[in-house]
């Protein structure tokens, strides 16, 4: 047994001590060695300490401090969050104290531990009160259902960082499809309890109406598949036709309808015009304001309009009954409008929901026979590759796309040449050196020698790479714009490619646009049915600085030869197109009459190669007829990656769908565009203005519109 002495005079024996609270065999001093304890080099030595144990708790603690008297509050804007969109969010920053605090608001989010981007808002003044703004973050990827999305804010003034509160934010599962059909109307919760008593008996048939997944007749289908009804007050109703992006349909009731903004009403056009889905409720008198929106919805100019307003403010049809549904093809969007009492369980108030939601026309014929929607399931087996039902489809992104825009010249440097080069490398610097320095007897030369055919060998290696690599920055780009019947761009999605030749920081300053990183290949997490087990390869974090959505500018880093892709989305006329040589084309010429003749498509094709010898024709129909095949010509496989995003002729969700809302997330589900129903085309037209620069023009051709 080793005697208590002994025990103590060892570091461990004296902490066991301690931990046995044996205070008289050991003080706190005796943790150090006796020379350490001995004046008066133990002060020093104390000191020492003492700041080594400061700088580690200043160090841990440089993130910023905190204040109680400043607190941020991160919700949902509209109480529910759009799945496979972007995310958007209300913000408040309340400081309780009079004096004045001056600085700038960061928001970091994050999916578990991996951040995702950084977002620095304008400068604002706070004082004895509370800031509310609203923010538009970019989409999310929830891989399974013990991630978790969370928001950590930062106010940064010029002298100090205080650290706030951390928010989770509940982000839709990406196997889940979560749509949101937003209701503009004061919520209950901010009404009068009479008059939110009085109105939840109507307003429950109402809202159950708005539900797509009641159609499908597999209740399991539900949990894939659900939609999300909101209440939205008319003043917090989006501005920004970007804002949208958070519904994929958006009801206004009657008593509301004449309190709607200017601002409103533009924001609102471009959105249906470019995809969103509307329905507008009157048996009120209106504004003039409102009847000139719905007429320029409909393609009517303000003379000849498809509406009138009469002396007393009633909105009456220019052809029809005073009361009635109305079902309107704006463009790429759906128009709704309800003239007078509503009865929700009748016919024509479904079919008027169906037409919201782009049903397609063979599910639209199965309803009216009294049918429900049956959707085909995967099977019941592992499946790494196979999706769920309501799944966006990736299969066309990130990897696919970096192949399809990356020159063919530009190729990795094969394993082979590099294990030769090492080899030499090895056998010069090794067995060389030492046999041929010493037949030379210049053993000592192994100093200069070495250092020498590193540096050959390291320049060799680095010229090699910029051969097969690139010694360029290297940038690609396909756009398509979605033109209107007159052939002005309703929306604009551009893909880009940068292959940087060395790492940098990159800054692109947008104003009226979406930027966001291409989704990664979720196909590589281990999926399940689609239900990832592993975090998707997000893209490193980038930073957003300014109005989003708004004017701001967008820092990435990129990595020297790390190819990146974006997408850049408009909504409106504000066009990402560069100069073409099919912009002076009278796109009025293309109609649903032209497309169905295959000598007026010929003749189209040789009036676009009249502009630009180099572009293509092609009219989509109810049969998809191109193929993804890697001997084609570059140009041949960008139009035939556009006729399938257009087309998508292989997904359930677009098995019922032939549309959704714009979305403008690193996926392609929103550029889907027809129906196959045999009642509306798209006509395509690509040209190349510049080498690798590449625009696909889309118009949507409707039957009888």
């Amino acid at each position: 047994m080793v005697p208590d002495t002994e025990r103590r005079g060892t570091l461990v024996g004296r902490l066991a001590c301690l931990l046995r609270f044996e205070n008289d065999c050991v003080t706190w001093l005796d943790f150090f060695p006796p020379q350490w304890t001995d004046a008066p080099i133990v002060n020093a030595r104390l000191l020492l300490l003492l700041l080594i144990v400061c700088s580690v708790a200043q160090s841990a603690t440089a993130g910023g401090v905190i204040d109680k008297r400043l607190k941020l509050v991160v919700v949902p804007r509209f109480g529910a969050i759009r799945g496979q969109a972007p995310v958007p969010l209300r913000y408040s920053l309340n400081w309780s104290e009079p004096q004045l605090l001056e600085g700038h608001l960061r928001l970091k989010w994050f999916v578990n531990q991996t951040q995702l981007g950084t977002y620095t808002a304008p400068e604002v003044a706070l004082s004895s009160g509370s800031v509310t703004r609203n923010v538009l973050l970019p989409p999310v990827i929830m891989p399974f259902e013990n991630a978790f999305f969370t928001v950590q804010g930062e106010f940064v003034t010029d002298s100090q960082i205080y650290d706030l509160d951390v928010h989770d934010v509940f982000i839709p599962l990406d196997w889940r499809r979560t749509f949101v059909a937003a209701i503009g109307r004061q919520p209950p919760l901010q009404m009068e309890a009479t008059e939110s008593s009085d109105r939840d008996v109507a307003s429950a048939t109402f809202t159950e109406t708005l539900r797509l997944e009641r159609f499908i007749e597999e209740p399991m289908t539900h949990r894939e598949l659900s939609t999300m009804v909101v209440e939205v007050a008319p003043p917090d109703l989006p501005t920004n036709p970007l804002e949208f992006m958070g519904f994929d349909l958006l009801m206004i009731p009657a008593e509301n309808v004449d309190i709607l903004s200017n601002r409103f009403l533009s924001a609102a056009t471009m959105w249906v015009r470019a995809g969103g889905s509307l329905c507008v409720f009157v048996d009120t008198p209106v504004k003039q304001e409102v009847v000139d929106f719905l007429n320029h919805l409909t393609g009517n100019s303000y003379v000849n309009g498809a509406y009138l307003r009469t002396g007393e403010g009633r909105l009456l049809p220019v052809v029809g009954e005073a009361t009635g549904i109305d079902q309107h093809h704006c463009e790429l969007g759906r128009l709704v409008v309800a003239r007078g009492p509503v009865d929700y369980s009748r016919e024509a108030w479904e079919r008027a929901m169906l037409f919201l939601w782009k049903v397609r026309q063979h599910r639209i014929d199965e309803w009216e026979q009294g049918e429900e929607w049956k959707v085909a399931f995967p099977p019941d087996h592992y499946d790494q590759v196979q999706e769920l039902t309501f799944q966006p489809n990736r299969e066309l992104a990130n990897p696919w796309m970096t192949e399809l825009m990356l020159p063919q010249t530009i190729q990795g440097i094969p394993l082979v040449t590099v294990c030769s080069i090492l080899t030499l490398f090895l056998l010069i610097i090794a067995p060389g050196d030492y046999f041929l320095l010493g037949w030379l007897r210049r053993r000592r030369w192994t100093w200069v020698v070495f250092p020498v055919m590193s540096l050959l060998f390291t320049l060799l290696m680095i010229k090699l790479a910029e051969a097969r690599l690139g010694s360029a920055n290297l940038e690609r780009s396909i756009t398509i714009v979605d033109l209107s019947s007159q052939g002005r761009p309703l929306r604009s999605t551009k893909i880009e490619l940068l292959y940087p030749a060395f790492s940098r920081e990159v800054s692109d300053e947008q104003e009226s646009a979406w930027m966001v990183p291409i989704d990664p290949d979720t196909q590589e997490c281990n999926a399940f049915r689609g239900m990832l087990e592993d975090m998707p390869k997000y893209e490193p974090p980038w930073e957003y600085t300014g109005s989003l959505p708004g004017r701001h500018v967008v820092q990435r880093d990129v990595r020297q030869w790390s190819p990146r892709l974006s997408r850049t989305t408009t909504l409106g006329e504000t066009s990402l197109v560069e100069t073409s040589p099919l912009v002076n084309f009278n796109w009025r010429n293309v109609t649903w009459e032209q497309s169905t003749d295959e000598q007026n498509v010929d003749a189209l094709r040789r009036s676009f190669q009249s502009l630009d010898p180099h572009a293509d024709v092609t009219v989509l129909g109810d049969r998809l007829n191109a193929r993804l095949d890697q001997r084609l010509s570059i140009q041949e496989r960008v139009f035939n990656f556009v006729q399938f995003i257009t087309y998508v002729g292989d997904s359930h969700l677009f098995d019922l769908l032939s549309q959704v809302s714009p979305t403008a997330a690193g996926h392609w589900d929103d550029l889907a565009l027809m129906d196959w129903g045999g009642k509306q085309r798209v006509f395509l037209a690509i040209t190349e203005p510049r080498e690798g620069h590449f625009v696909v023009y889309r118009k949507l051709l409707t039957k009888g519109e």
